[in-house]
């Protein structure tokens, strides 16, 4: 790894050139020609962009190799290195009005919001009249015995499905003669 150079000493320095020539009808090029050509940009700025976007990426991997680094250095490079590009997806994206991807929500959350969706969903059922409350009544207090007496059993396969007793919980609601094709 190069050494880092001391503020007064400029002759011990080792340097490395880094030298790319593209066509400027390709993407790279097109790139190449944005950071050093653009209005938008001055060409030293816009090589310094360029370099910046290329280190937040590959400087964690390079460094993996330094045995001079402890494993909490290397670990904290890789953060920023993830903090950096996070910040260029995030400029990327509010750049182009791109929306973020949706977080994954883990099990135990994803299922109490179902039991609130459901919930909601018999109440309004419950209250057009749709389902008699006495039928929810006996779902709810069937539950209850269920989870009172039940010992833990393994979940039914992803073949298995969800058993429950329709009649008692969704009533005619469904009737075959009340169904339109």
């Amino acid at each position: 790894m190069p050494r880092k150079r001391s503020p007064d000493s400029t002759s011990d320095r080792q340097r490395i050139q880094f030298a790319y020539n593209a066509d400027c009808d390709t993407r790279i090029g097109e790139v190449f020609q944005y950071l050093l050509k653009s209005d938008k940009l001055p060409s030293r700025k816009g090589k310094h962009k360029g370099l910046d976007a290329m280190t937040a990426y590959w400087q964690a991997f390079a460094c993996q190799e330094n045995d001079a680094l402890s494993d909490e250095e290397k670990g904290a490079i890789a953060r920023e290195s993830i903090e950096a590009l996070s910040q260029q997806i995030d400029l990327i994206r509010e750049t182009f009005g791109i929306e973020a991807p949706v977080n994954p929500v883990n099990p135990a959350q994803l299922k109490q919001e179902m039991r609130l969706v459901a919930t909601a969903v018999v109440q309004e059922f419950v209250a057009s009249g749709a389902i008699p409350a006495s039928a929810v009544e006996n779902v709810t207090t069937q539950t209850a015995n269920a989870a009172s007496t039940t010992v833990a059993k393994p979940a039914p396969s992803s073949d298995e499905g969800v058993d429950f007793d329709e009649e008692a919980l969704l009533g005619g609601l469904f009737d075959s003669s009340e169904i339109a094709a």
